[in-house]
């Protein structure tokens, strides 16, 4: 089985695995197909989560809030360390990452209100 797959949840790949590597197998735009996967595999994990239980669905968010915190404090630290500001923060990989953190955490605290159970965060 391709390693894209293995991002599934394992009742998905049970599912549909076999089926999903038989096509990319064949498939005459394997690179294409690929990026869709990885496209569609935050919306199958959410609602994965959503279908089992409401305690998994609070750990994602409470970890999702956490990594916010973090990310926000090493940006903080970062553009601390940064003569022009903002707009050095593309500049270097040391104070460009806590703030893609940022962006990372956002999108998954949005993506699980949007999708959660019960829309509680």
């Amino acid at each position: 089985m391709t390693r894209l797959l293995w991002l599934y949840p394992r009742r998905w790949r049970r599912r549909f695995g076999l089926e999903v590597e038989e096509l990319l197998t064949a498939s005459s735009r394997p690179v294409r197909d690929r990026l869709d996967l990885l496209v569609a595999l935050p919306g199958v994990v959410l609602a994965q989560l959503r279908s089992e239980d409401t305690m998994t669905l609070d750990a994602l968010r409470m970890g999702l809030a956490v990594a916010l915190g973090a990310s926000l404090a090493l940006t903080a630290v970062a553009l601390t360390q940064l003569q022009d500001g903002l707009a050095e923060l593309g500049q270097h990989w040391w104070s460009g990452a806590p703030a893609l953190l940022v962006v990372g955490s956002v999108t998954g605290l949005v993506l699980a209100q949007r999708y959660g159970h019960d829309n509680r965060i």
